[in-house]
C-alpha cells in the first residue's frame, strides 16, 4: 500500500511540475513611457522635444522638429522605430558632433535596449551604422551631414534583454492546492 502512495505522490508531484508554467513576456517597448528629442549640436544639447507618451501596439508618432518644413513622422512600435517622409530637400543637417533623434525609455522597463539594427527598408543615402548608437534606455539616430530626399525613411529594428519569467498566482495555488492534497491523502491513509 506505501508503495502503490509513493508512486501516486511522485506521478501528482510531476504532473505539478509540468503544470508550473512561466509567462514570458514578449520584450519591447510596448505599454512604455517614451520620450523623443531633437538633439543639435551635441547628444544631450535639447533643441526640441518632439513628445512623450506611451507606446501601443499601434505605434505611437510624433511630428517633425520645429525648424524644419519638412512632414516628416518619428513612430515608434513595439520594436522598431520608423522615421518616414524623412525630410524635404531644403533641410541639410549640418556638420555637427550629433545632429538627431533620441529616444528615451522612461518608464523602467524591465527589459532593457540590448542591441539596434537597420532594417533593409532603411533608403536614405549614406545612413549607416556609424548613425546609429544605443545604451540600455536611449536609441540615438544621428543625422548629420546626410541630405535625404523626401521620400526616403530610416527603419531600425529594436533588441531587447528578455523578460524573466514569473509563474502566474493561479498555477502557483494550483501547485499548493495540489501539495496540500497529497499531505491530506497521505494523512488520511495513516489514520
Amino acid at each position: 500500500m506505501k508503495k502503490h502512495f509513493h508512486s501516486h505522490f511522485a506521478c501528482g508531484l510531476m504532473l505539478a511540475g509540468f503544470t508550473l508554467t512561466a509567462v514570458t513576456a514578449k520584450a519591447d517597448l510596448i505599454g512604455q513611457p517614451i520620450e523623443v528629442d531633437y538633439d543639435d549640436p551635441t547628444i544631450g544639447s535639447v533643441f526640441a522635444t518632439l513628445g512623450m507618451g506611451t507606446v501601443t501596439t499601434g505605434g505611437l508618432t510624433f511630428g517633425n522638429p520645429p525648424m524644419s518644413t519638412a512632414t516628416s513622422d518619428y513612430t515608434v512600435f513595439g520594436a522598431q522605430i520608423v522615421l518616414e517622409n524623412v525630410f524635404d530637400d531644403t533641410l541639410n543637417y549640418g556638420a555637427a558632433t550629433f545632429n538627431g533623434y533620441v529616444l528615451t525609455e522612461t518608464g523602467g522597463s524591465p527589459a532593457a535596449i540590448t542591441g539596434v539594427s537597420i532594417d533593409s527598408a532603411t533608403n536614405v543615402s549614406g545612413f549607416g551604422s556609424s548613425d546609429v548608437s544605443f545604451d540600455s534606455t536611449h536609441v540615438y539616430l544621428n543625422m548629420e551631414d546626410l541630405h535625404p530626399a523626401p521620400t526616403q525613411e530610416v527603419v531600425l529594428d529594436l533588441n531587447f534583454t528578455p523578460i524573466s519569467s514569473v509563474p502566474e498566482p493561479e498555477t502557483v495555488g494550483l501547485l499548493c492546492a495540489g501539495l496540500a492534497l497529497a499531505v491530506l491523502y497521505k494523512a488520511a491513509r495513516r489514520a
